[in-house]
């Protein structure tokens, strides 16, 4: 069984190792105060850096704990992978859902207005209109269907 070379998480007391260890802290340290001032300011004005420090406190959480380079992201569906939207998106896009609905809403009573109101003028014909109708039908002659049909051929003509 062989010793596998482990990276120490202890800096190196003098070197170029602990120069880099001083300079993440301060590195840190400066975001810790940057994101606390962020979320005092929001405190008293609400809104106003909410979405861009939500993400900033998630990415630090991730970074600290050690997950790096999107091995675990909080952006993205963990089922599919798809970006996931951010409160913002999801508020618009819901807003516009809404009026989709409203839309379709209002083209769904037009329709039932429209069936009502054909449903009413709609009216069967009765047998005597129906004789009528039939009857002058037998009484027109074929001479005066073709002259009619030459007339209109000729009018188009011009």
């Amino acid at each position: 069984m062989t010793m596998h070379v482990t990276h120490s998480p202890k800096p190196r007391i003098f070197g170029k190792g602990y120069g880099k260890h001083v300079a993440s802290n301060l590195r840190l340290m400066k975001r810790f105060f940057w994101l606390g001032w962020k979320m005092l300011a929001n405190t008293f004005i609400p809104f106003v850096f909410y979405e861009r420090a939500h993400w900033e406190v998630i990415e630090l959480y991730h970074k600290m704990r050690g997950f790096r380079h999107g091995t675990v992201n909080d952006h993205r569906c963990h089922e599919c992978g798809h970006e996931l939207y951010t409160s913002d998106e999801t508020t618009l896009r819901r807003a516009e859902l809404k009026d989709i609905e409203m839309q379709c809403e209002l083209v769904d009573k037009f329709d039932q207005a429209m069936d009502e109101y054909r449903a009413d003028s709609y009216q069967p014909m009765s047998e005597k209109e129906k004789k009528e109708i039939l009857d002058a039908m037998d009484k027109i002659e074929p001479a005066e269907v073709e002259a009619f049909i030459k007339e209109m051929e000729q009018s188009s003509d011009k």
